[in-house]
């Protein structure tokens, strides 16, 4: 009895273990915000979004992004999230950015102006990994042609 106690504590332990190391390191994670703010809105007329954490979805967004960053940033990437509400009534495009507020709010602003292609107006913010000139998530908000925002996990340099 004892011994088959000992191999459950530790197949328990063995599995255990990497999830908690997992959640751990990922802890500075926007996409747990962003996942709740997409989930709320899901369904919502003229609202749609994606929330990718790894897989084959997020290989073929990394695809698509490949026209506009340059190779670094895209091997970066680790998850990524779009939603948005260009559709919608102008009262639950205003609730949205409300709601985008206070995940914007701890970030730093960064120019992204000469990410955006002509004529588009956004802002960037950026959370910088503790004690690094890296990035760890990397948010956009765009307002025209179409609001919406763009989120970036990851790993990326800060320049």
């Amino acid at each position: 009895m004892k011994r088959a106690l000992k191999i459950f504590a530790t197949f328990a332990l063995l599995c255990i273990a990497p999830l908690a190391i997992a959640q751990e390191g990922d802890t500075q994670s926007l996409l747990p915000q962003i996942s709740a703010l997409a989930t709320k809105y899901k369904g919502k007329s003229g609202v749609g979004s994606l929330v990718v954490d790894g897989g084959g979805k997020l290989n073929m967004v990394k695809m698509i992004l490949r026209k506009e960053f340059d190779k670094e940033f895209i091997e970066g990437i680790r998850r990524f999230a779009i939603i948005s509400y260009k559709d919608a009534t102008e009262e639950l495009r205003n609730e949205i950015v409300d709601d985008i507020a206070p995940i914007i709010a701890p970030l730093t602003e960064v120019d992204v102006k000469s990410q955006l292609k002509p004529n588009a107006r956004g802002r960037g913010y950026a959370r910088l990994l503790p004690n690094s000139q890296r990035v760890s998530d990397l948010l956009v908000v765009m307002e025209s042609p179409a609001p919406k925002l763009i989120y970036f996990g990851g790993d990326f340099a800060a320049e």
